[in-house]
Formats: structure tokens, sequence, C-alpha cells
């Protein structure tokens, strides 16, 4: 006669239900079927998914981050099957992301079948700026989508402003292509409206913030006002009617408008183009002085003739003119001593100097020479020339040379300085 009897073991902390067939003698005949009731935590981990321990996956270890948590669960963007669909093989874990099919139960906002950087889906599977994504179908039960995997274009080169991620313009639009860059923002310069970029210099409106320091409403050179909006050197350009911007700035040259301009480069405009009148090009010439006064333009006058000796401008004296013939010339160099061609006779009063002039000639001044030793005396015959001998001496016994006696025929006499 043979029985069965059904006997627990604990055996190393384990429970073991064992059923066993005992013989009519009472002898062990078997071990028919065994079962081991280990905790979840003794469970997960062992290779083999244990569904009633609430397991969705067991990859054989208790690691994270490898598809499969410590605790037997699908991490985030990762999914695992068994081997060959059997509950007593390890789980097999993969990333989603990469895939091609959009998990966005696992977070991802697109999936191109690859983890490839700069493609519109990054190696994330999330969707950079600037890029669009358009996904197949979602599955509303499952959250899973359906089909093929993500389409990602460039959003600028699209051709269409998309405004609400930050583009201005957009490079695939003929008419914005010369002032939209390639991240689809205005260019320096223009101006972005509609679907068409233009050019804000040259458009007549002074623009501060588009860096324009003038806009006369032309792209010529030459004119003040430079093709990039620039004052050129040598001008001015101001807004009319009392620094209206909506109007063409007005550009006038500094050179000739009669002022001397604080910190440009002129020497003195006395508001004309004309050279050899001591300011050609506003610039002082050689052997001049201008005086650049404040309220009105600059006034020239030689330095030679001003009485004043001008090393600088290479006198060799100055008698306070420019005429020629009275010893120092009209380009104040000294000019030779002259004999006198008449007969003349010559007398002495005190110390003034006396001359009788040939032939009904008429006196001219005289003048000292040589820091006042030498006293020359002109006689002007009324054809442009010049006679008369040297008289020596201090003339009117002024040793300070303020002036000079002279007598003429027919005894009178004159006091020239």
């Amino acid at each position: 006669m043979t029985r069965t009897q059904s006997l627990s073991l604990v055996l190393g902390g384990s429970c073991m239900a064992v059923v066993i067939t005992l013989s009519a003698t009472g002898r062990l005949d078997g071990v028919f079927a065994a079962q081991a009731q280990n905790s979840p935590a003794q469970l997960c981990g062992n290779g083999v998914l244990n569904l009633r321990a609430a397991e969705q996956c067991d990859d054989g270890n208790t690691s994270d981050k490898d598809g499969c948590s410590n605790k037997c669960k699908v991490e985030p963007g990762y999914t695992c099957e068994q081997q060959d669909g059997r509950g007593d093989q390890r789980s097999i874990c993969t990333e989603t992301c990469g895939n091609g099919v959009p998990q966005r139960i696992a977070g991802e906002q697109c999936d191109d079948g690859n983890r490839a950087k700069g493609d519109g889906c990054s190696p994330q599977c999330k969707v950079p700026f600037g890029w669009r994504c358009v996904n197949p179908g979602v599955d509303p039960n499952t959250d899973s989508v359906l089909g093929p995997r993500s389409l990602c274009t460039k959003m600028c080169g699209n051709g269409t402003v998309d405004v609400h991620i930050g583009e201005q313009c957009d490079i695939a639009i003929a008419s914005m292509a010369e002032g939209c860059n390639q991240n689809c923002k205005t260019k320096p310069g223009y101006i972005c409206e509609g679907n068409a970029c233009t050019l804000l210099c040259g458009n007549g409106k002074l623009d501060v913030d588009a860096a324009e320091e003038c806009d006369d409403g032309n792209l010529q050179a030459g004119d003040g006002c430079a093709p990039v909006c620039r004052v050129q050197r040598g001008f001015i350009c101001d807004q009319p009617n009392n620094g209206d911007t909506q109007q063409p700035s007005v550009c006038t040259a500094l050179c000739g408008n009669g002022i001397v301009e604080e910190g440009s480069p002129e020497q003195c405009d006395d508001q004309n183009a004309v050279n050899g009148d001591g300011c050609a090009r506003c610039k002082t010439e050689f052997g001049y002085y201008c005086d650049n006064g404040f309220g009105h333009p600059s006034q020239c006058s030689l330095l030679c003739g001003n009485g004043v000796l001008e090393r600088e401008a290479n006198e060799e004296c100055d008698d306070g003119n420019r005429v020629n013939g009275d010893g120092c010339s009209a380009k104040c160099k000294p000019e030779k001593k002259r004999s006198s061609s008449s007969s003349s006779t010559s007398s002495s009063q005190g110390n003034d100097a006396f001359q009788n002039c040939p032939n009904n000639a008429s006196c001219t001044k005289g003048f000292f020479d040589n820091k006042c030793h030498e006293f020359v005396v002109d006689c002007d015959d009324g054809h442009g020339g010049f006679t008369g001998p040297v008289q020596t001496g201090n003339a009117c016994g002024n040793t300070a040379c303020a002036g000079s006696c002279v007598r003429c025929a027919g005894g009178g006499s004159s006091s020239s300085n």
C-alpha cells in the first residue's frame, strides 16, 4: 500500500514545500515536486521573470542604469524583452532613444532612428531649439507612437518666419535673403518687415539703434554721409527741423563753412576755396597769419609787413610795410643800397639830414638801415625811378630811430616815421 504525505521544511531560511511518496513499509519513494518560495528581494536579479513578484524585467543583476533597475523595474528610456519570449530567461534591455519609435512615456520628443547630433533630434531624443520634428501617429491606448521614425527639419530656412521661436526673418524667402543671417535674425543695417528686408542706410531716416551717424537718403560717397551711413571726415551732418530723425540728414563740408571746427584738422577757414589768400584748403599758407576769431571767417594777412621780424617765416627785415625800394623789400628781404645818378647837394642842420631832390622830384619816406647807422632818402621822379645819396648819422638826433627829418628842394622839410 502506498500513501502520499506533504511536508514543509525550512532550509537555510527558505520555505520549501516538498511532496514525497512513502511505500507501505514507510520507505521514502521519491520527490515529485519542489517550488522555492523566496521573498521578492531575493527573486529580483536571478534572471527569471517573476510576474507574481511584480517584476517588469530581470536581467540577472541588480545594477541600475542598464535598463532594468535593482528593483527589476524598466528604467525610463529603455525597453526590456525576454529571450525567445520565455520567462525563465533573463531580460534583454535596450534604449528606446534611437530605435526609430518615439516613446512619449519614456520622455522622448522625437526619435529619428539614430543618436546623431545636429539632425534635429538629439541623442537624448529631444527636439533642439530651431527645429521641428513631425512624429507618426500616437496610439491613444498605449501612448506609443505608431508608424515610421520622426522627420525633423530646421525651422530657419523653411520659408516661414516662425516668430514663436524668435525668428525675425527667413533666409529661404528671396526678398529677405539679403538682410537675414543664417540664424534667421535681421542683419545690422537692415529692417525686416512682412516678407522683405530692406537697408536702413539710405532710406533717409536716421536710425540710431542701427548705429547710423547720418542718413541723407542715398548711398553715394563723397557727399558727407558715406554709403554705410557714417559721417565722412571733413564734414558735419545735422538733422533738419530741430533734429527730426525722419528727415534726410543735411551734410556740409567743414572746410569752407567759415568756422574752424573744434577737434578738426582745420588751421583756418576763410569760407572760400581760393588759394593764395592765406588759407588754402583750411590750412594756413606759408608766410601768413590767420585770425580765427569766433563768429567770423578766418582773416589772414601776410606776416611780412606787420613790423615784427618773423624768423619762422624767413623774414630778414620787416619795416611795417610791403613796399619795394625802401631798404626792406615787399618780401621782407634787405635791398641793396642805391647810388644817385644825378648831382645833388647835401647839408646838415643840427643832426638832421637833408637831401635836395633833382628835376622837380618829390621826397619820399626816409629810413634807417643797419640799426640807424645809415639814413637813406629816396626821391621819386614820377616815373617809378628813385634817386638819392646816402646820408650817415642819426637823423634829427633821434637815437631811438623813431623818425627821420627830410628837407626837399625849395627849402621844405618833412618828417616820416
